[in-house]
């Protein structure tokens, strides 16, 4: 018997819980009946966990962790792995050691770089060449940066100038491409490829879209398309940076802001761009975002993964 790996979009863990499932026949109610049955493997990760931890209610935390008891799901996490069959277990290991004293001095760490990195703590910034606080960042995570560094916004200057060898270094060799900052690059995607000239980016398929986002930084500049090769390592990343690329051009673009929770939204896109790249190699997402559904499946096509993500209701016509 083939065991079929899900992953679930925290948007479906949701609606799986029993306070929200009452209802006899419904879709939520079918999948979680499926997924019970002994050819499905559900996985869960630490976004998973992060995901949870933000719900405000203790009672809420505890009926998202009883759904993964039920479905038997499997912890995935090369780096912090766990034998524990119980999520509310791991759930508690996972946030121990993420508030340990070590992992206190690693952030402290992170958040001294990025204050130097953004001239915040001049003594810092005087202190130590920008070339090795470079060097010392290759090994950020890119999410991590797009967020941290209010400096990838500000024009080219004797510190942008440093920033964007880093820059090159995590999306491609770009510095060997004379002239070109990734710096001066990625403000002005959205508007190349979502130029009057074209059809809107949105009326591509996820699997036509990357060809022509190519197309289109082609035809503005050849040097362009460089950016969709970019050099960075494990196929996690590169799929966490096309997702967030996708974003950028506007292609079912996230909002990453309103009036009342202008941090929450930006936050939640990220998670979904570490959801879609963690997920690559299972066989099924499931997710009632169309907007997340969309650009995964366009990272999953132009990567070459064969994951399908689908909605509820088209996983349902497929397995009931």
């Amino acid at each position: 018997m083939k065991v079929c790996t899900v992953y679930l979009d925290q948007n479906v863990l949701t609606e799986l819980r029993v306070s929200k499932i009452r209802e006899i026949g419904s879709n939520f109610a079918s999948l979680l009946e499926v997924l019970k049955r002994p050819d499905f493997q559900v996985i869960y990760s630490e976004y998973t966990l992060i995901e949870i931890s933000k719900v405000k209610s203790e009672e809420f935390v505890v009926e998202h962790l009883n759904v993964l008891n039920m479905l038997n799901a499997i912890y995935w996490n090369n780096q912090f792995p766990h034998k524990s069959p119980d999520s509310k277990i791991v759930y508690k290991d996972y946030f121990e050691s993420k508030n340990s004293s070590l992992s206190q001095r690693l952030d402290y760490k992170n958040k001294k770089l990025i204050q130097s990195l953004n001239g915040i703590d001049t003594g810092a910034t005087a202190q130590k060449r920008f070339d090795s606080l470079i060097d010392e960042l290759v090994s950020t995570p890119f999410s991590l940066l797009s967020k941290k560094l209010p400096i990838l916004k500000r024009p080219i200057d004797k510190i942008g100038e440093k920033v964007s060898q880093y820059a090159s270094k995590k999306l491609n060799p770009l510095n060997e491409i004379e002239g070109y900052s990734v710096l001066n690059l990625i403000p002005d995607l959205r508007e190349i490829i979502n130029d009057s000239s074209y059809e809107s980016i949105e009326s591509y398929s996820p699997k036509e879209v990357f060809k022509e986002v190519e197309r289109r930084l082609f035809n503005h500049d050849p040097n362009l398309p460089v950016l969709l090769s970019h050099n960075v390592a494990g196929i996690e990343n590169k799929i966490e940076f096309l997702f967030l690329l996708l974003n950028w051009v506007a292609y079912f673009p996230d909002r990453f802001q309103n009036i009342t929770n202008k941090k929450g939204l930006h936050n939640a896109s990220m998670l979904d761009a570490k959801h879609a790249s963690l997920a690559w190699h299972f066989d099924f997402i499931i997710s009632t975002d169309e907007k997340f559904r969309k650009k995964a499946l366009a990272c999953y096509y132009f990567r070459g993964s064969k994951a399908q993500v689908l909605s509820v209701e088209e996983f349902l016509k497929v397995f009931i």
